[in-house]
C-alpha cells in the first residue's frame, strides 16, 4: 500500500500484535511514499508513557444562607519516560521520491508498569514520529503500543505463604437461649496464582447450632483505587467481580471437611506496582449464607495474580491461556539484555532510505548502531522501589515532579491548582 506524503504514512512496529514486556526492545519503522523530491530538516521519534488520573465531583457550600455549587476537578499524573530521538537530518536534507522506510529501537525500561484503561485514568504508551521543515512547520504520526509488565511469583517469598480465613459466630435461638457456636475455616495452600489454574480450597466446618449454612459463595474480585495530586484525593469505584463459585450447605449440627476448587479466570493481571496515581488489586471474597437469627457473614483477602506461576504449583509446563494477546518474544531477562545489547545499543541495518542526498553534511545521519538510550526515570516513582507488598498501597504520596513531563496545556494546570480545598473523605 502506498503512503502518499509524510502526513498519510504511517508507524509500523515489528511486533504485530503491538504488546511489548517492560524491558523489551521495541522496533518499528516510519513507512511513507513520496511523489517527488522532499526538503525538510529532520525526522524524529519520540517515545512517551505515563498514567494520568482525572475525574470531577460537585461540592455544596453555603454563603450567607445562599448554597453554590461547583464542580471540583481532580488530577494526577504519573510520567515514566518522554524521549526524543533524531533518525535522520539535523540540517537541510533531501528525500528522492518513492517509498521510504526509516527504522527506529527503544529498550522499553524494565520497571514502568503495565498499560491500562480504567474509569478514572490510564496508563498509556505512545510512539510519535516528526517531520520538520525549514519553515519549522511539523507534521506528525502517532500509534499506541501496550505494555505488559511480566510479574512473576517466584520472586515474591511472601506470595508462598498460606491464605488461612475463619468465621466465628454465636446462635442463641434455641428454647434455652443457650450460645452455640459455628466455626468455619478457609485454607488455601499459597497465595498467588496465575490465570487458568486451579485454587485448591479446603473447609473445614463445625456447626453446632440449629441453623445451617445454606451455601458459602466464593468471589474473585478486582477492586481499583485513583489518587490525585492536585488536589489530594482519592476514588474508589465499585469492585468488579470475575468469578463465583458456591458450596455447602452445612447442616445443623454437624461436623464437615472438605476440598472445592476455583479455577482463576482467563485474564491479563495488571501489574500496576510502579504506578504512584493508580493501583488495581485482586481478592478472594467469601460470603456465609446463614439460616435462622445469625446474621450472614463475609470477609475477604488480597490474591497476587501473576503472569509466571509458583513453581510447586506447576505439574508440566503452564501456558497463559490468553497467550494470543502476549508478547511473541520471550520474557526478558537482565542478563539477555545485558549479553545482547552492550553498551546500551540495539544493533539495527541501516533504515533504508536509499539515494539520500543532503545539501550539508550529513556522514553522521545514520549510524552503524542505533541507540537504544534507557531514559532518566522520575525518580520519585521508579528509583529504588522497595519489594512488592501484598495490599493497596497507602495513598497521600507527595505531588509528582510534573516537570519531567509537563503537561503540554499550561491552562489545564491552573485549573488543577491547590485552591480548591481537600474533601473531607473519599468517595466510594
Amino acid at each position: 500500500m502506498a503512503f502518499k506524503g509524510f502526513k498519510a504514512g504511517t508507524i509500523s512496529l515489528d511486533e504485530p500484535r503491538s504488546i511489548y514486556y517492560s524491558g523489551q526492545v521495541l522496533t518499528g519503522k516510519i513507512l511513507f511514499e513520496l511523489d517527488e523530491i522532499l526538503t525538510f530538516t529532520a525526522i524524529k521519534v519520540a517515545f512517551i508513557g505515563q498514567a494520568i488520573v482525572k475525574w470531577s465531583e460537585y461540592q455544596t457550600e453555603k454563603y450567607s444562607g445562599v448554597e453554590r455549587t461547583r464542580e471540583i476537578e481532580y488530577y494526577g499524573q504519573d510520567p515514566y519516560f518522554n524521549f526524543e530521538q533524531c533518525l535522520c537530518g539535523g540540517s537541510v536534507t533531501t528525500l528522492p521520491a518513492g517509498p521510504q522506510s526509516i527504522s527506529f529501537s527503544y529498550l522499553i525500561p524494565s520497571n514502568v508498569p503495565s498499560s491500562f484503561q480504567g474509569a478514572k485514568g490510564q496508563v498509556k504508551y505512545t510512539i510519535k514520529a516528526y517531520l520538520e521543515y525549514p519553515d519549522s512547520t511539523r507534521y506528525e504520526l502517532t500509534t499506541d503500543f501496550d505494555v505488559i509488565a511480566p510479574l512473576d511469583l517466584n520472586t515474591i517469598d511472601c506470595i508462598k505463604n498460606p491464605i488461612a480465613m475463619e468465621f466465628e459466630e454465636v446462635s442463641s435461638c434455641n428454647c434455652f437461649c443457650q450460645e452455640e457456636l459455628i466455626n468455619v475455616k478457609i485454607q488455601l495452600p499459597v497465595s498467588g496464582y496465575c490465570p487458568g489454574q486451579i485454587m485448591k480450597i479446603q473447609i473445614d466446618s463445625q456447626n453446632n447450632t440449629g441453623s445451617e449454612v445454606t451455601k458459602i459463595l466464593f468471589q474473585l474480585i478486582k477492586k481499583e483505587r485513583y489518587h490525585s495530586q492536585q488536589p489530594i484525593s482519592t476514588y474508589m469505584p465499585p469492585e468488579e467481580v470475575l468469578y463465583s463459585l458456591v458450596q455447602g450447605p452445612i447442616l445443623a449440627h454437624t461436623k464437615r471437611s472438605f476440598t472445592c476448587q476455583m479455577r482463576v479466570p482467563n485474564i491479563i493481571a495488571y501489574n500496576l506496582e510502579n504506578c504512584r496515581v493508580i493501583d488495581v488489586a485482586y481478592f478472594l471474597k467469601v460470603k456465609l449464607k446463614m439460616s435462622g437469627c445469625i446474621d450472614d457473614v463475609e470477609d475477604e483477602c488480597e490474591l497476587c495474580i501473576g503472569l509466571v506461576p509458583l513453581r510447586e504449583t506447576v505439574e508440566g509446563t503452564y501456558v497463559h491461556p490468553m497467550s494470543f494477546l502476549l508478547p511473541q518474544a520471550p520474557l526478558p531477562t537482565t542478563t539477555q539484555n545485558i549479553q545482547t545489547y552492550p553498551n546500551n545499543t540495539c544493533p539495527l541495518p541501516v533504515p533504508n532510505v536509499p539515494n539520500v542526498t543532503s545539501l550539508s553534511n550529513n556522514a553522521q545521519a545514520y549510524p552503524t548502531n542505533t541507540p537504544c538510550p534507557i531514559p532518566t526515570l522520575n525518580a520519585a516513582s521508579l528509583n529504588n522501589q522497595p519489594s512488592y507488598v501484598i495490599g493497596f498501597k497507602v495513598p497521600g504520596m507527595p505531588a509528582a515532579n510534573t516537570s519531567a513531563y509537563p503537561l503540554s496545556d499550561k491552562s489545564a494546570q491552573n485549573r488543577y491548582s491547590n485552591e480548591f480545598p481537600k474533601p473531607s473523605a473519599p468517595p466510594l
